[in-house]
């Protein structure tokens, strides 16, 4: 199902997708999904008609800058370029209100993330550890490939081809054809939606490029417990990127599980493996 809300905390639209039971009636679980780099809510679709298969409800909105708030403004006032702290304030707000809505129920509410994602839902577990029941990063880490030294050529031959004007757009998809390269299922996924974004303006890319590779401290609570998936086959977070990220972390409750034969893309576009949905339901159920 689609949603279109106005967040009383920020007084603007955003739009997200659900799935599990009907309004009215109790999940067990409440997953709060956040999507990588490029891409959108939907993108979680199968994993969370996976995850609605077991009785819970999982809520993907589109983060500033992407998914229908880029292709189809959600209002003409609003701007619709990446903003990675306004998504912050509006995840926030859509925590609450969906905390305010199971208010009177014992459901689990679990911050899940995905790439860029991950560093977004850990800011959310360190805001709110009251909120938060568990946290699940896919794929984290710090100063991935993707955006590291390889880009930063690309980039700069762009900008300047582009006449050195910050709001042009630089074509990315050669990078998801590179990094991807061992995951061709994910990589058609990727180009084959249209709601995926396959390029930024270079003032976009800096911007992402910032929040990725953050290695400031952020200590998770003892009291939210954490599960990492990393695919043995990850060709955008080496193992060494993914451990700064996890010792940034200053948590003991954490759980490393690493996905064999898989890539970077574990929980978006395609069909999510077994192992993968087991991983997340036993943790939760176990936490």
């Amino acid at each position: 199902m689609e949603e279109r809300i106005i967040l009383p905390d920020t007084n603007r639209e955003m739009h997200f997708y659900s799935w599990g039971t009907e309004r009215g009636s109790v999940p067990n679980k409440l997953y709060l999904a956040i999507h990588g780099l490029m891409m959108h809510g939907r993108s979680f679709e199968r994993l969370a008609q996976r995850l609605a298969s077991d009785g819970a409800v999982v809520v993907a909105p589109d983060i500033r800058g992407f998914g229908k708030h880029y292709f189809q403004e959600v209002s003409g006032r609003q701007p619709r370029e990446v903003d990675y702290k306004g998504s912050l304030e509006d995840l926030n707000a859509l925590m609450k209100l969906l905390k305010e809505r199971y208010s009177d129920s014992e459901t689990a509410f679990v911050c899940l993330g995905e790439s860029l994602g991950a560093h977004m839902a850990r800011r959310l577990a360190t805001m709110h550890p009251d909120l938060i029941s568990a946290l699940i990063l896919s794929s984290p880490c710090i100063r991935p490939r993707m955006v590291s030294l390889p880009l930063i050529p690309h980039a700069l031959t762009s900008l300047i081809q582009i006449g050195l004007d910050p709001r042009k757009e630089i074509d990315l998809a050669p990078f998801a054809r590179r990094f991807l390269r061992d995951e061709p299922e994910s990589l058609e996924a990727f180009l084959a939606d249209p709601m995926n974004r396959k390029s930024l303006e270079v003032s976009e890319l800096l911007k992402s490029v910032l929040v990725v590779n953050a290695c400031q401290l952020m200590s998770i609570s003892p009291a939210v417990p954490v599960l990492v998936l990393r695919g043995e086959k990850d060709c955008v977070c080496k193992a060494a990127s993914t451990k700064k990220f996890l010792d940034s972390l200053r948590t003991d409750r954490i759980v490393v599980k690493e996905i064999s034969g898989s890539g970077h893309l574990l929980l978006q576009g395609g069909e999510p493996k077994e192992e993968v949905v087991d991983a997340i339901t036993s943790f939760v159920r176990n936490n």
